[in-house]
């Protein structure tokens, strides 16, 4: 059976202080711990229209955290979504009740807790509950046996209609192939996301527990809260000693946090060094009863934050920056002979007790006292019962103690000592010490990201309004859950229409959108990731940067995608920067298929390239060669200066599958950035396969060779028999149409929106036919407006079909041999497919190739749709071969004019207005090897 997988008792098994009324500020509620979250409320976002999981110990229903202001019954094995708060409550293998510590409510008043004062991160959303453990069943889950994700656990979530479920459990061992099953149910429920806590264990590196290790969960690791919470509550648990040399600037005023030096000052040198305080004096805690040996000791051990053994911090209010002095005698345990009145008294450990040496050190004038252990190698933990001589006593100044080999340097000339200060490691982007943490044996990643899990205030069992305080990775899969509906409800009704919103969001797009938002130490570094915390902590403001005003213009824009590809496929999109603070990051995530060893099946690799540094490319989580063990890829780049163009591109490249099949994928880029199309670039000449690289006015884009088109010259023209095509998001089609004194060209799409797809036909190849600004495409680009070209008009009408959409181009006058046209995908949830048809002027259409919104063929006789086919591929074979014999005159016409002509490789156009106006052509009949200079007027 599972366990609550937490080791120590005051972090793990979430029994902080007792039920008590709301709220005091020795603890974090959800709205404290998480940073940016009360500025989501503010915005609206809470959770509206999510459903979220909770399959833990049970839950309290009466408590004011799922307050319910209608009469309705609770939906005990059934749903009812006409509830505000819990619309369905399965009782799994437990009971219709909480066990007696409260864990199950605890975790879900964190994530939807809709009590005034005391709200959980989503507190707008509902929540679907399964209750594993019976009320008396303690720490042990009445998991199902072998996992059937089906009937007994993940369906019922399902039914509820709660696609985001955190289950604050886990193994240390994966028996019974638990990491297994969670990828199988989530590679069959794609919008699905099963969420674990990473685990709290006694050595956290000795990796996270089942089934946060399925690739296809996200994995939460618990992170401190704000440090600033911590000032306001110092605990023995986190409390340090630094010392400074005597050149480093004051920080007077400013006595419990200690790190305020200026920076950039070369001669100011500091250390900090852990220390354990002493539970008498101005360190007792606050509530000595509430914190008993048992439990300082376990908090200390697992280093989570005890609210109830915290001091108060006004004691300590006098203790700014005092020269540390080495007492005399060193024991302290007589008077002192010659001490400086004001330092603080550094004594060695022994002889007396602890109180005696702080009674001696004060009498002679000390402000605080520090015990140097004698013995290098013993361990501080083990000494907690010592500090801990006299509850009642009234010693005035603070006393800690200190390891023998932290204090070499401590009595160093000129040094000065702030103390005792908070941790600078206590931080909301660090991992909290108990928090449990890879890599796995196969290289993967886990956890995937932090958030808070340490010293939280939450809903209690035992009272209707009561709130109780706990610590563990339990905490932070609350959170996690929580923070997932608020981005959910982001992708589904906020985020910005055209490059963002997504209905319909994957599991691997919500992973993808936290690690997008999330940093390591707080920003601090371009680092993509690291083993101890993920991708680090997701930023709420970071998220919800669209929907705040922009600051000094620079728009904060999230592209999402969500895509699919065969093997050896590959999808990239250019993306305009536009300089800001921000870096920019693009994340790659896919729920990959199971696999009995929990290793990737299919892999896929990120690659961004930008024009700033000459197209290098950057690899997915920094890996060169690509990262073949984790399917969470992530690429950090620094902020980038204005007008640089980017290259994201997603490559199908392997499959351990003996027949691989295609694999869907979430693209997320966060930054300032914008989508462009026609991928032009101004640092440095793009790469062009099957082109060249040509400037104009500093902007570089690729001239293509013949039957060769796209931004990059990656792509062939596309014949009208081979145009039943499917289009993914961001990625081009080229099609050659047949020419003619007059045509009809229409596009039919099955998107339900008219934007899905863009179409633009021009009289010529070239650039203007993927470049979205290029003159009057601009309006042809929704399928409304008119434009000339090559001695043509064109007519563009877009209207709503049965199948989906359609636009329709009329072209008017003479065009040539062949029509031009580029179709372009806008839709980013999924691809479109589409049938493009044409007509010559008085001819009956040509059309493509039945497809899904051709059936009306179905009802046909078979042998009568024989025959036409094998009649219309006869006839396009014959279309075909004279085409081609057309061409081939034509080119041997052109060679014998291009004879005495040298290629230009690069060339720099002095004004595309020149182009324009059709001045500034080149001497004689020559054409550059790339295109032809009639084909490049825009």
């Amino acid at each position: 059976m599972a366990r609550l997988g937490l080791a120590a008792a005051c972090a793990a098994l979430g029994r902080g202080a007792p039920a008590r009324p709301l709220p005091t500020a020795r603890a974090l509620r959800a709205a404290e711990a998480l940073p940016g979250l009360l500025s989501a409320h503010d915005l609206g976002l809470r959770g509206a229209g999510q459903v979220v999981g909770i399959g833990d110990t049970g839950v309290n229903l009466d408590a004011c955290a799922f307050a319910e202001p209608s009469a309705t019954a609770v939906p005990f094995d059934t749903v009812d979504h006409g509830r505000a708060k819990v619309v369905a409550y399965f009782t799994g293998l437990g009971d219709m009740q909480d066990s007696a510590d409260g864990h199950g409510t605890h975790v879900a008043g964190i994530a939807v807790s809709n009590a005034q004062g005391a709200e959980g991160v989503a507190p707008a959303a509902q929540l679907a509950v399964v209750d594993l453990v019976g009320a008396s069943g303690g720490g042990a889950y009445n998991v199902p046996s072998g996992l059937d994700f089906g009937s007994s656990y993940f369906d019922l979530f399902e039914k509820a209609g709660a696609q985001v479920v955190c289950s604050p459990w886990g193994f240390e061992e994966d028996g019974g192939d638990i990491s297994l099953r969670v990828d199988q149910y989530a590679h069959s429920h794609p919008e699905f996301l099963a969420i674990f806590p990473s685990g709290n264990s006694a050595d956290p590196s000795s990796g996270p527990h089942a089934p946060c290790r399925a690739k296809n969960s996200l994995c939460v690791g618990a992170a401190y809260g704000p440090a600033e919470a911590y000032l306001a509550a110092p605990s023995f648990v986190s409390t340090a000693l630094r010392s400074f040399g005597a050149a480093c600037p004051s920080e007077a005023g400013l006595p419990l946090s200690g790190g305020a030096r200026a920076a950039g000052n070369a001669s100011c040198s500091s250390r900090e060094a852990a220390v354990l305080t002493a539970m008498f004096g101005p360190t007792a805690p606050s509530t000595p009863g509430d914190c008993e040996a048992s439990r300082r000791l376990s908090c200390l051990v697992s280093g989570a934050a005890c609210p109830e053994c915290a001091f108060a911090p006004t004691a300590l209010a006098s203790v700014v920056e005092v020269a540390p002095v080495a007492a005399s005698p060193s024991s302290a345990c007589e008077p002192l002979v010659g001490f400086a009145t004001g330092s603080v008294c550094v004594v060695r450990r022994g002889d007396c007790t602890f109180v005696t040496k702080a009674d001696h050190c004060q009498q002679a004038g000390a402000v605080g006292v520090i015990v140097v252990n004698y013995a290098a190698s013993t361990d501080l933990h083990s000494l907690e019962n010592m500090m801990d001589d006299a509850w009642a006593s009234d010693i005035p100044i603070p006393v800690v103690m200190m390891s023998h080999a932290d204090a070499a340097e401590l009595l160093s000339e000129d040094a000065v000592v702030t103390f005792p200060i908070i941790s600078a490691l206590v931080s909301s982007s660090r991992r909290a010490p108990y928090s449990s943490y890879g890599p796995l044996p196969d290289g993967r990643v886990k956890p995937e990201v932090i958030l808070p899990g340490d010293s939280i205030e939450a809903a209690a069992a035992g009272e209707e309004c009561g709130v109780r305080v706990a610590s563990g990775t339990s905490q932070a899969c609350g959170m996690a859950a929580g923070v997932v509906a608020l981005a959910r409800e982001y992708l589904q009704t906020r985020a910005e229409p055209t490059i963002a919103r997504q209905l319909h969001p994957w599991a691997s797009t919500l992973k993808a959108l936290l690690a997008a938002v999330a940093s390591v130490d707080g920003g601090e570094s371009d680092i993509a990731l690291r083993h101890d915390v993920g991708f680090g902590l997701p930023d709420l403001a970071e998220l919800l940067a669209p929907l705040s005003p922009p600051a000094a213009d620079y728009p904060v824009s999230h592209i999402t995608v969500q895509a699919s590809l065969g093997m050896g496929q590959r999808l990239a999109f250019c993306l305009s920067v536009a300089q800001g603070p921000a870096p920019l990051r693009a994340v790659l995530a896919w729920t990959d298929k199971p696999a009995a060893s929990g290793s990737l099946v299919n892999d896929l690799d990120l690659t961004v390239a930008c024009d700033v540094d000459a197209w290098a490319p950057h690899q997915g989580n920094g890996e060169s060669g690509g990262d073949h063990n984790n399917n969470l890829e992530k690429v950090v780049l620094a902020p980038l200066p204005a007008s640089a163009s980017c290259i994201v591109a997603a490559h199908y490249s392997g499959s351990t599958s003996e027949a691989p099949s295609s694999q869907t994928l979430s693209l997320v880029v966060a930054g300032h950035a914008s989508v462009d199309p026609g991928c032009l670039a101004a640092a440095a000449a793009p790469p062009c396969g099957h082109g060249v690289a040509e400037q104009a006015e500093g902007t570089w884009r690729c001239q293509c060779e013949e039957d060769w088109a796209g931004p990059h010259c990656s792509q062939q023209f596309v014949g009208l028999a081979q145009a039943a095509r499917i289009l993914q998001p961001f990625q081009w089609d080229f099609l050659r149409i047949p020419g003619g004194d007059g045509a009809d060209i229409v596009l039919e799409h099955d998107g339900s929106a008219g934007g899905d797809l863009a179409i633009f036909v021009s009289a010529r190849a070239g650039p203007r036919l993927w470049d979205a600004d290029a003159g009057s495409l601009g309006a042809a680009w929704d399928g409304e407006g008119t434009w000339a070209d090559g001695g043509a008009n064109f007519t563009a009408t877009s209207t709503a079909s049965a199948g989906g959409h359609q636009i329709a181009v009329q072209v008017q006058g003479s065009t040539g041999e062949f029509l031009y046209a580029s179709v372009w995908c806008r839709k980013r949830g999924g691809a479109v497919a589409y049938n493009v048809s044409w007509r010559a002027d008085g001819a009956a259409p040509v059309e493509a190739p039945p497809h899904e919104l051709a059936s009306a063929t179905t009802s046909l006789d078979w042998r009568l749709l024989a025959l036409l086919t094998v009649g219309l591929a006869a006839a396009a074979v014959c279309c075909m071969v004279c085409a081609r014999l057309a061409l081939e005159r034509r080119r041997s016409r052109r060679r014998v004019a291009e004879a005495k002509c040298s290629p230009v490789v690069v060339r720099r156009v002095s004004s595309p207005v020149a182009w324009a106006a059709g001045a500034g052509e080149p001497r004689g009949p020559c054409r550059s090897s790339s295109w032809d200079w009639e084909a490049a007027q825009p």
